[in-house]
């Protein structure tokens, strides 16, 4: 199987599949054909000064490699997100693409570096690295679970807050006091406990058996 084959029939999640699943013993011809591609494209990628940005990139694929635009677009794209993780090229995988090829250039400005100028120049360019990362920011807070364990209680003693209709309060004493098997003292209770009477907190008349 040639390398544009096993470009056309794989993708990136076979990769990751066999990567977390498969052996060095029993790596598929076209596994190890696919995994050699994206390593060549990356280092492609990663010599931003000879190659350009990803259009170059392509390009090159297409004229010397004999790729057609949709398999070199793919290559690519699967070798970003390989290499620099997540899905359809993410912002997060252009943002630590872009952050590797800012850290290579201060590396090679420090080493190239003729003298303190220079040096402070390029220690200048940290600061747009961390930026770029967002390391400049504080990590967002998490809601305190112990707040979602606690259960909000709702106290009320009128039916309306609940949204039920509004109790008449002549029928609801009429029907306390017809009722036959409980005594008076129980029905001022039964009153007072719907709220047709006045409550007493110090109760002295709750009725005993």
């Amino acid at each position: 199987m040639n390398v544009q084959k096993a470009v056309e029939k794989l993708d990136i999640d076979a990769i990751i599949e066999f990567r977390d699943s498969g052996t060095i013993t029993n790596v598929p011809e076209e596994v190890v054909l696919y995994l050699q591609e994206m390593s060549k494209v990356h280092g492609m990628i990663l010599r931003n000064d000879q190659y350009g940005g990803r259009d170059a990139v392509i390009n090159h694929l297409m004229k010397f490699d004999g790729y057609s635009q949709y398999l070199a677009s793919k290559i690519y794209n699967e070798t970003t997100e390989y290499f620099y993780t997540g899905r359809e090229i993410s912002k997060e995988a252009h943002k630590n693409r872009l952050a590797d090829l800012m850290e290579r250039g201060i590396n090679t400005a420090l080493a190239l570096a003729k003298d303190s100028r220079d040096i402070v120049m390029a220690i200048g360019k940290i600061p747009e690295v961390a930026k770029l990362l967002d390391l400049d920011k504080t990590d967002a807070e998490l809601f305190p679970q112990s707040l979602l364990s606690r259960p909000i209680k709702l106290y009320t003693s009128s039916a309306e807050d609940l949204g039920m209709p509004k109790i008449d309060r002549y029928a609801l004493g009429a029907i306390i006091d017809s009722l036959p098997m409980i005594s008076d003292a129980a029905k001022v209770m039964c009153k007072r406990d719907s709220q047709l009477l006045p409550v007493k907190f110090f109760r002295d008349d709750r009725p005993t058996e």
